[in-house]
């Protein structure tokens, strides 16, 4: 080989170095091996989104947003649970009830409420998994005990009246949050399973195609709602602005086994009866 053949070697070896550095700048190497720099950056993000949904960190949402992260993915400690910002943001429910509490307005805009909004603006799938049925099914009758068992805790002594107030407050607020997410366009008929939220799907690391394997044979939030009972009727009121009962409503009703919600949803059925065209 010739001086000009070596020169010549040097001079494209030169020139495909500097063109796989423009391309791969963003290349790093740890322990000899090659990572791209923007997937740690893509990850923290993600888990800083998780921390911001979670927390309710208005402020450092939107600074996190700015950057355009996907509004429809974030890590968390739960797997697929907390992969999903507004999965996130739909089991994370603020009580009013300090507020009522120390003869407070509840705030017009409450921080859950603000960053359902920003997700939201930010793009993320309203329809992605079915929030509304994960709400009702979420939020059920042993938020009573929860209450007692929380007043225990803290020392004070409420008596029955008190409770229930505290009670009638949560509701109001799963539902407040539940008329976001109906507001924004969210399927009130998509249905659910309680799998996939398990502790037994957590440890099972399901994913998304799981979750909906499941899912499509689930079942209807209101159905669910009204399996409560008639501490919910606020909750079955507010979807039935937005779906019609079914024959398993009736069903539902009775294995609520709360006579007001029977006898309310028997009188819904005689007034507007569904055939099922099952």
């Amino acid at each position: 080989m010739t001086k000009k053949d070596v020169l010549l070697c040097l001079l494209i070896v030169t020139v495909l170095f500097s063109s796989c550095y423009s391309e791969n700048k963003t290349v790093s190497r740890i322990h000899g091996k090659r990572f791209d720099i923007n997937i740690f950056k893509t990850r923290k993000l993600s888990k800083d989104l998780y921390n911001a949904v979670w927390g309710r960190q208005v402020k450092w949402l939107k600074e996190i947003l700015a950057t355009g992260v996907n509004p429809n993915f974030c890590i968390g400690e739960c797997g697929w649970l907390d992969s999903n910002p507004l999965n996130v943001i739909a089991n994370r429910i603020e009580s009013t009830y300090s507020f009522y509490e120390n003869s407070k307005p509840v705030p017009e805009t409450l921080p859950s409420i603000t960053v359902f909004q920003l997700l939201i603006d930010a793009g993320a799938d309203v329809n992605e998994r079915p929030y509304v049925w994960n709400i009702v099914h979420f939020y059920n009758n042993d938020i009573v005990d929860r209450v007692e068992r929380l007043n225990r805790n803290s020392g004070k002594s409420l008596n029955r009246e008190d409770i229930n107030d505290q009670v009638r407050y949560f509701v109001s607020d799963v539902n407040r949050l539940l008329q976001c997410f109906l507001k924004a366009g969210a399927d009130p008929d998509k249905l659910g399973h309680p799998y996939p939220y398990s502790a037994e799907a957590m440890h099972a690391k399901i994913n998304d195609k799981q979750a909906n394997e499941y899912f499509v044979k689930g079942t209807r939030a209101i159905n669910e709602a009204i399996e409560k009972g008639i501490l919910w009727e606020s909750q079955v009121d507010l979807l039935l602005q937005y779906v019609k009962l079914d024959e398993n409503s009736l069903i539902a009703a009775q294995e609520s086994g709360d006579s007001a919600m029977v006898n309310k949803i028997n009188e819904l059925w005689l007034i507007n009866p569904v055939v099922s065209t099952n």
